[in-house]
């Protein structure tokens, strides 16, 4: 069944300096601290980051948008720019069966699988058309 959900939309940056721009739900920020305000790449984002134990690699990007000296952040962030909603449905299949399945097909907007539940064996699929959704659905 294909509902309707409100993600937020933005960027996650890795501890490697790897972006990609991506939607997420409300239970991708479990225990992240409280979004803070920053500026990047001359557009305004809400932060939310993990700071993990020293053994972590620095997130040079993510402690460069921290505007306090000596603050750095060891672990992933993620930038939201706004919040959405999208079309959305949950599968009981890992997201590389989704992501094949789905890579020949041709879709007017962004369909993005996602791992869902604690082990990530199920995936949500998001799209910002009902008829990208659609079709992402009938072809699994």
């Amino acid at each position: 069944m294909i509902g309707r959900k409100n993600v937020m939309t933005g960027i996650h940056v890795e501890n490697s300096g790897i972006t990609k721009a991506s939607c997420f739900q409300k239970s991708d920020f479990c225990r992240a601290y409280r979004p803070v305000p920053v500026v990047y790449l001359n557009k305004p984002y809400q932060m939310y980051y993990w700071n993990f134990v020293c053994k972590t690699p620095i997130n040079k990007i993510a402690s460069q948008l921290i505007k306090h000296p000596g603050f750095v952040i060891c672990g992933p962030v993620i930038l939201v720019e706004k919040v959405e909603e999208w079309y959305h449905f949950k599968l009981n299949r890992p997201v590389s069966f989704v992501e094949r399945e789905l890579k020949h097909l041709a879709f007017a907007s962004h369909v993005i699988p996602k791992p869902a539940g604690r082990w990530k064996t199920g995936t949500h699929v998001y799209s910002r058309e009902f008829h990208d959704a659609m079709m992402a659905r009938l072809a699994l």
